[in-house]
């Protein structure tokens, strides 16, 4: 799933609570429920380093703009972090899965037009989710 659609989750879950540990939780399993919905992931790094400053730059964009606390930060942090592990397997010699939905039995892909337009709904549905919900917070 692109990481625009992570940082959608993690400002959506830190729209239900402020706990740093129920987002921790809850990032990493939202991580894991959004990894299994069949999509197409990115294929290229410049491709990756585009949705990494699309993700940063919208959810900064978003504490500022609604002058959120910094604990959706945190939210937004857990729901992406996983995916670091992406990045340590294709820039070192580690080759390990550790995190759960990155194993290819968990991981749905979808290598179409349509995996890009499921990314896209999922991430529609998220962002009004937290436009509808980011009026209890205010």
């Amino acid at each position: 799933m692109l990481i625009i659609v992570h940082s959608l989750w993690g400002l959506t879950l830190a729209t239900q609570t402020q706990n740093i540990y129920l987002l921790l939780l809850g990032g990493a399993g939202g991580h894991i429920l959004l990894d299994a919905i069949p999509h197409r992931d990115l294929t290229t790094v410049g491709q990756v380093i585009i949705d990494i400053i699309i993700a940063a730059t919208f959810s900064l964009f978003c504490l500022k703009i609604f002058s959120l606390p910094f604990v959706f930060a945190w939210s937004v942090l857990f729901s992406t972090l996983p995916d670091v592990e992406v990045a340590f397997r294709y820039y070192s010699k580690w080759k390990g899965v550790y995190f759960p939905s990155h194993l290819p039995s968990w991981h749905g892909t979808l290598n179409s037009h349509l995996g890009i337009l499921m990314n896209l709904f999922i991430g529609l549905v998220l962002l009004m989710v937290f436009l509808i919900k980011i009026k209890k917070v205010l």
